[in-house]
């Protein structure tokens, strides 16, 4: 059974904790995962000098806590929040509630009065079409008595009722986009109050990320810097999500729910990266140049099923063609093409593989 993401973060937490107690008593370390162990040693190579170490998990309310403090001898008292990912991974921030977002991390009542009287527009409309699919034209408007109806017809989401959760979860980001760039327009410094909270400013934050072997670990510090107001632009993503670019960093809010249709309206918070255009060729240059030496360098090993390797070769020189004609795009995974071409190129005929690139 596959862990729960949180009980992984716990996990990662104390062993930290447990390490770090022992690193700074000279005991050794080396027996626990590298993730641990060079997560520790970054630590203490910020701070040599640590005189005791606290865990969330020694606290009365964990939740409340940051993960790790850090008490020096200086007397100066360091917050860590740690992070353990996949290697291409992102950070989970908490993800806040719809119905508070605005006021909590924006300081704004006013629009979060305005998006709550709107959203119980939106939803009460929601609602009600659901119960339409099953009674027809009705007249019920009271939202805990749509609620109960339709957690009696669709107690979870169903190819049938799943474009109206698209319409609606849609609105909200349409509702939510249109508010956020009002309050740009004024000028608003709970941008800044958010982007303080969210990308926790205030904290120490180290990721772990990992790869496929035990040795594959990197740590860093995320810090994303102090944005001007001119950094801040309003953008969407797909249909459900409204994005806050803070220069090179953004903050992204997807709406979604909890779970069944009359469950809790939840909003998903990630964070993304946009490269400088610099950065974005260098990375997309270097793409083309593995592609032009696999295409340089091609051998074919006989093999009677090449269909498919055909069509994934195609796909790879369509990607790199791509490249070479928009120098300044952003790969969402860099090298996709250079390693779907190594995967598949041997498979075809060197005559086919022409006709591809030519």
């Amino acid at each position: 059974m596959k862990k729960n993401p949180r009980l992984i973060g716990d996990e990662h937490v104390k062993n930290v904790y447990q390490a770090l107690l022992q690193y700074i008593k000279n005991e050794p370390i080396d027996y626990y995962p590298k993730t641990v162990t060079k997560t520790v040693l970054y630590i203490t190579n910020l701070y040599p000098y640590i005189e005791s170490v606290q865990s969330k998990f020694n606290t009365n309310n964990p939740d409340k806590e940051k993960d790790l403090t850090l008490y020096l001898d200086n007397n100066q008292i360091i917050s860590v929040n740690l992070f353990l990912v996949r290697k291409g991974g992102r950070i989970q921030p908490k993800n806040p509630g719809a119905k508070s977002f605005f006021s909590k991390y924006f300081l704004s009542e006013s629009l979060q009065l305005m998006f709550n009287r709107l959203f119980e527009v939106k939803y009460q409309n929601f609602l009600s079409k659901l119960v339409e699919l099953k009674l027809g034209e009705h007249y019920v408007k009271d939202i805990k008595e749509l609620k109960k109806l339709v957690s009696g017809y669709f107690p979870k989401f169903t190819d049938e009722i799943n474009p109206y959760r698209d319409i609606f979860l849609y609105n909200l980001r349409e509702l939510c986009f249109s508010l956020l760039k009002d309050f740009y327009n004024d000028k608003n410094e709970g941008f800044f109050h958010a982007y303080n909270v969210f990308f926790m400013t205030e904290d120490v934050n180290i990721v772990t990320s990992y790869g496929k072997t035990q040795n594959d670990v990197n740590v860093e510090q995320f810090n994303p810097g102090t944005p001007q107001f001119s950094d801040i632009q309003i953008y969407k993503s797909g249909k459900n999500t409204v994005g806050i670019k803070y220069g090179e960093v953004a903050l992204t809010l997807r709406f979604k729910f909890e779970s069944s249709p009359t469950s809790s309206i939840k909003l998903a918070a990630s964070y993304d990266k946009f490269l400088d255009e610099s950065e974005k060729e260098k990375i997309n240059f270097d793409t083309i140049k593995k592609m032009q030496y696999l295409l340089n360098t091609h051998q074919y090993s006989q093999n009677s099923n090449s269909s498919n390797a055909i069509g994934k070769c195609h796909e790879a020189i369509t990607y790199f063609y791509f490249l070479k004609e928009f120098p300044n795009v952003s790969q969402v995974e860099p090298d996709e093409c250079v390693q779907l071409m190594g995967k598949y190129y041997s498979l075809v005929k060197p005559e086919v593989l022409e006709k591809l690139y030519m």
